[in-house]
């Protein structure tokens, strides 16, 4: 059975070094608005492991795509 997922790409050691340096000035609290450290405990050792990521929002994701629905009570308060 073949997967249509690509395969898991290893960070290369100056990724890596990139990503622990990110990290640690983001622990600091230096980083734009934009940057997070999420942080999560491990199954097994119980240890946190943070990953670096960057989130960015743009102006036509937040945009409401679908008509407004209004609960069934509003509608009928609204009707009579």
């Amino acid at each position: 059975m073949t997967s249509d997922f690509p395969a898991f790409r290893r960070l290369t050691p100056i990724e890596r070094a990139f990503d622990r340096a990110f990290g640690f000035l983001l622990r600091l609290g230096f980083g734009l608005p934009h940057n997070y450290l999420p942080e999560v405990r491990g199954r097994k050792t119980g240890r946190t492991h943070a990953t670096p990521v960057a989130v960015f929002a743009f102006w036509f994701l937040k945009q409401e795509t679908r008509p407004e629905v209004r609960p069934a009570a509003a509608a009928e308060e609204a009707a009579g």
